[in-house]
């Protein structure tokens, strides 16, 4: 029903039900992105207009920033809203860069984990050419992380199973 609705909707309207509903909604209820971005397609929060998301976020950020920021999708090449005006925005704040990290490592794949660690190194090290500062920044951070990830992983995949 809120995809049909939000699929109709001129931009007004969208706005309207952003700030009526999926931003109410978001407040209570943060994890509410996870459940609904399997359903959507394009994820939720790109049906919106990045600045009304922002603005919103912003009202009542000392609030709203640290439970919203636990449940943004980090993807995308180049990085996706509204991680990517999240971290433009607020990436100087610790907390936001270790909340988006966390989101970003957070993921399954199937087969080889060194192949997947791969893929995620190739995506961060294309957001460490971004043209912002903040994303540059928590760009390299998680390349760190999962540098030295792959070199655990590759050891423990020589090993092979016990």
């Amino acid at each position: 029903l809120l995809h049909t609705a939000i699929s109709s909707a001129d931009s007004e309207e969208r706005r309207k039900i952003f700030l009526e509903v999926v931003g109410p909604a978001l407040e209570q209820h943060p994890a509410t992105l996870w459940s609904l971005d399997d359903v959507f397609n394009p994820y939720l929060l790109s049906l919106f207009d990045i600045d009304t998301f922002v603005s919103w976020l912003e009202e009542d950020i000392d609030k709203r920033l640290p439970a919203v920021a636990r449940s943004i999708p980090v993807h995308g090449q180049p990085l996706d809203d509204p991680a990517r005006t999240i971290l433009v925005r607020h990436g100087n704040r610790e907390e936001v860069r270790q909340l988006l990290g966390s989101n970003y490592i957070t993921g399954g794949w199937s087969g080889s984990e060194s192949v997947y660690i791969e893929r995620k190194l190739h995506q961060l090290r294309s957001w460490t050419e971004d043209p912002d500062p903040n994303v540059r920044t928590w760009a390299h951070e998680q390349l760190e992380y999962f540098e030295g990830r792959l070199q655990r992983t590759r050891l423990l995949e020589e090993e092979g199973p016990y």
